[in-house]
């Protein structure tokens, strides 16, 4: 993703979130709790100053639960399953990710 810069809540949310599986272990970016390989997070990819995209902030996806609360705060009715990597996650827990995108506590 380069040259984009959104500047609608939904477009930054369909371009700018995802969720995946880690592919290493690493460091929650906002909490400092480590994130286990294979545990899924959430990446937000926020635009230089120029528009192309930076690397992604990393996120546990328990712990983003606030942040995505406050976010959809200013952005009601948007479905969180258009955000990129949902359709890639394992059927058996879809149900979790997708409450915990909405900033469902649980």
């Amino acid at each position: 993703n380069t040259g984009f810069y959104p500047v609608h809540l939904g477009c930054f949310a369909r371009r700018s979130l995802a969720v995946d599986y880690a592919t290493r272990e690493a460091e929650c970016q906002v909490s400092g709790v480590k994130i286990a390989k294979g545990e899924l997070r959430l990446l937000v990819v926020v635009p230089k100053y120029f528009g192309e995209a930076d690397a992604p902030v990393r996120l546990r996806l328990h712990g983003a639960r606030a942040f995505l609360r406050a976010l959809w705060s200013e952005h009601k009715g948007f479905d969180v399953s258009a955000i990129q990597g949902v359709d890639h996650v394992a059927e058996a827990q879809r149900a979790w990710v997708l409450a915990a995108l909405r900033g469902e506590e649980g």
